[in-house]
């Protein structure tokens, strides 16, 4: 297939998937979207019939690996770029910031991809070492921030030595170590398409946010001239979205042109030992695959139980609780070949974290009828999701059209009155969405 075709496709689905996510969602859940396009689509122009018929366990890494990213605040360290008039107003800083936060973001998900890719060849590991490996994460991250975050004390105005923020509790320390870990890893195990994998996430996290930066700043202000961008026009132009856009686009871009450049080299040999009848990863997992498939589908409702007690608890401990759960397991039992729990992850639980943000925060203050009409149509989205992983077969056009037409939806008929450059924005994920089902269609 075309490489230029396969970059194109590559960086607009993660452009689209990163656009979406700031629409929709944010936070971690926002980010498993941008990343279970990027792993599908690499599945799909793998050349390798097996791996593309099982796009949706490289869906499921990605979407797991990507989320990490999400735990990085980062709405005052733009304030830092943007606020020209602000006290706080210091470019060098931001950019930094941007270029570290997006560089971290990527990395995980490059290195979680490059390894779910060699993990398919059975030779660099033997599966335990990536289970313990992945499954340090959450306690790998706790021992990052408390490195770099800390101290932190919002009453006592006590802030860490480096910081990016005004008052707001910063992560990202936890993603410093999850990603040198990933790193040495995989360089212990010669895996150096993996590792690389990584190193190109880490370049195209950083370049994506702080190019995308400056397209945001280029929008958003006038120039020393008094002049601004488009003139009259500019209120039809979004430079937030510009910039999601824009980090989703060039990140997704050099994850391509890696991806493009190994193919016939280091990842073919990767997939030269799939066979037909056997399973597309072989873990220690794979004998239990279909138990700890339903067992990651039950813990769902439970951690949303406890997420109910988020006020009390304090959403920082809820979120650390419920990572393990919605993220890492998920994230094990995909590189480790499960097959249904991929199918879940990668389909029902990203209909869920936008029905439940539909019915549960956007709805909030909307009538009553509208709550239930919400909940109904959302509800049985979610359990419909789950029933089609369980017993069908979901093609990939399917997967295609949940991400776009079934988000766009769900964003639409929830959000208030469009401004100006919100109508912009909604265009172009309309065209992104045709070119993607379109693409979709046609490849497969």
């Amino acid at each position: 297939m075309n490489s230029i075709f396969i970059i194109l496709t590559v960086s607009i689905a993660v452009s689209y998937g990163w656009g979406m996510r700031g629409a929709l969602l944010g936070g971690l859940r926002g980010a498993v979207l941008p990343g279970a396009l990027l792993g599908m689509f690499l599945a799909i122009f793998s050349g390798n019939e097996i791996i593309a018929r099982n796009f949706f366990i490289f869906a499921a890494a990605g979407a797991s690996a990507m989320a990490f990213g999400g735990s990085e605040t980062y709405g005052q360290t733009l304030d830092l770029i943007i606020h020209h008039d602000s006290k706080e107003y210091n470019p060098k800083k931001g950019y930094i910031a941007v270029f570290l936060k997006g560089a971290l973001w990527q990395g995980i998900a490059g290195s979680v991809l490059g390894i779910t890719f060699s993990a398919v060849s059975g030779k660099y590991y033997n599966g335990i070492d990536i289970i313990i490996t992945l499954a340090l994460i959450p306690f790998v991250s706790v021992l990052g921030e408390q490195i770099f975050n800390k101290p932190y004390n919002k009453k006592e105005k006590i802030f860490p030595k480096i910081y990016f923020s005004f008052d707001r509790r910063e992560e990202w320390g936890g993603n410093v170590l999850v990603n040198l870990m990933l790193l040495i890893f995989t360089a212990i195990r010669h895996d150096w398409y993996a590792f690389f994998f990584g190193i190109v996430g880490l370049i195209g996290g950083g370049a994506g946010f702080s190019l995308g930066m400056l397209l945001f700043d280029f929008i958003a202000n006038q120039r020393k001239n008094g002049k601004i961008f488009a003139g009259k026009y500019n209120k039809y132009f979004s430079g937030w979205k510009a910039m999601e856009f824009s980090f989703g686009a060039i990140a997704g871009m050099l994850f391509a042109v890696y991806f493009v450049v190994t193919k016939d080299t280091m990842l073919a040999e990767r997939l030269s030992n799939v066979k037909e009848g056997m399973p597309v990863i072989t873990s220690p997992l794979t004998e239990y695959s279909q138990t700890l498939s339903y067992i990651s589908l039950i813990l769902v409702p439970i951690i949303k139980i406890v997420s109910l007690f988020e006020d009390k608890i304090g959403d920082h401990l809820a979120d650390l609780i419920e990572r393990p759960v919605l993220y890492v397991f998920p994230m094990i039992l995909a590189v480790s070949g499960c097959e249904l729990s991929a199918k879940l992850n990668a389909f029902a639980l990203i209909v869920l974290f936008a029905s439940e943000k539909v019915v549960f925060e956007r709805s909030r203050k909307a009538p009553t009828s509208k709550k239930i009409i919400f909940g109904i149509i959302f509800g049985i989205s979610t359990l419909a999701s789950v029933i089609l992983c369980l017993f069908t077969e979901i093609p990939f056009i399917g997967y295609i059209l949940m991400y776009t037409v079934f988000y766009i939806f769900a964003n639409y008929i929830s959000y208030k009155k469009p401004s100006e450059s919100g109508k912009t924005v909604f265009s172009y994920f309309v065209i992104q969405t045709l070119f993607l089902v379109i693409t979709s269609a046609v490849i497969v």
